[in-house]
């Protein structure tokens, strides 16, 4: 796991404690982290308690649940971060359970922005399957393993950083003054003119609308990345999600089920042309169409999914995915193709994506989404977009 995810479910243990963690902190933390590099343990503390702890009365509460999750991994300067269990509390009789099955990473992120997983090593001492595993190409794997897979996948943890919006709110450290909160502040004071009042914009994660190609030369790969975009459905606050093989099909509905297989149940039986064809610039287009003006796409992150080959017109796919990347904030493709070492953007239709896509990124092993998951978390680059 990341180390996104971990502090994820550490700050879902702080909020079952009654310390409220917003996604802003988790994300301060994890930079905060990358800044430190590997460092004692204290230092660790000290990083997740300023970017997490917003009340000095929880201070000593938080530095009870990090020792319950955190311990000194070995005799090197690196800490570990526990997984929590669902709604236990340091104290009770589950945190012996939590503790054997509690995961460590290493405090110190790599400088993709992300830490590197855990190795749970199995009785031989060995930790060779479990990084096989998560090397593993997903097409090249047996049905067991994709399960294996996929129950991986439901535990990683996707974050979006917030974005300022329109709205503005109190902030002593804001920008703009408020007038009207600094008068209504001077009555009160019988007319001694008291301090100015200053607001900000108010920040909230962007949402994320997903494209997924469920075609026949995507079918290995959707099985495990549907169980991605329900998991990234349970942790962000907006999730907007389609699948395309020759037409469209909204199955937001569907990722709304809390076990991942009755939501992928739901989505096979939604999906009529599942494992067929691919006409991608025709279903870009009728998203385009239909749903862009829906959905609040103007501040939406979009993954598209897909590896490119276009069996429609190309003229047509490189029209939509312009039309697509005017409208949205940042546009992601994932591309399993890009797993090889020789990749040369040939098709035609991966041609027509290529110039629309912000970042283009490998979607074919556990790794890779591990790494995604540290890109959406990051702060993206400046847009600087020339007209398409």
């Amino acid at each position: 796991m990341t180390l996104v995810a971990h502090l994820a479910e550490f700050a879902a243990a702080l909020r079952h404690n009654g310390i409220r963690v917003g996604v802003d902190g988790v994300v301060h933390a994890v930079h905060a982290l990358e800044a430190l590099g590997p460092g004692r343990r204290d230092d660790v503390r000290a990083a997740l308690r300023a970017s997490l702890v917003s009340r000095h009365d929880q201070r000593d509460a938080f530095d009870a649940l990090f020792d319950h999750f955190f311990r000194v991994r070995g005799a090197g300067p690196a800490a570990g971060l526990r997984s929590s269990s669902r709604g236990a509390r340091a104290g009770t009789p589950a945190d012996a359970a939590v503790r054997k099955r509690g995961e460590s990473i290493e405090s110190a992120a790599s400088g993709e922005g992300h830490a590197p997983p855990s190795r749970t090593r199995d009785a031989s001492g060995s930790a060779s399957a479990a990084e096989q595993l998560r090397k593993a190409d997903f097409a090249t794997l047996a049905p067991d393993r994709i399960a294996e897979i996929r129950r991986h996948v439901e535990r990683l943890r996707l974050l979006l950083r917030p974005l300022p919006v329109r709205r503005h709110v109190p902030d002593p450290r804001g920008r703009r003054v408020d007038l009207r909160a600094t008068l209504r502040a001077t009555v009160r004071e019988g007319g001694v003119m008291a301090d100015l009042r200053r607001r900000a914009p108010r920040r909230q994660p962007p949402p994320l609308i997903v494209l997924c190609d469920v075609s026949g030369s995507m079918r290995r790969y959707s099985e495990v990345l549907l169980g991605f975009v329900h998991a990234a459905a349970r942790d962000l606050h907006e999730v907007r999600a389609f699948v395309f093989g020759t037409r469209l099909t909204d199955i937001t509905r569907s990722l709304a089920e809390r076990a991942p297989d009755a939501a992928l149940a739901r989505i096979a039986d939604a999906v009529d042309d599942y494992a067929g064809g691919t006409r991608i610039g025709a279903s870009l287009g009728e998203f385009n169409r239909r749903h862009a003006r829906r959905v609040p796409i103007a501040r939406a992150t979009v993954l598209l999914i897909t590896d490119g080959l276009e069996r429609g017109d190309p003229d047509v796919l490189a029209v939509e995915a312009a039309r697509l990347r005017r409208s949205c904030r940042r546009l992601v493709w994932l591309n399993p193709l890009l797993r090889h070492d020789g990749f040369e953007p040939l098709a035609a239709g991966i041609r027509a994506l290529l110039p629309q896509a912000d970042d283009f990124l490998p979607v074919h092993n556990l790794a890779s989404l591990e790494r995604l998951a540290g890109v959406l978390a990051a702060n993206p680059p400046p847009r600087n977009r020339k007209p398409s």
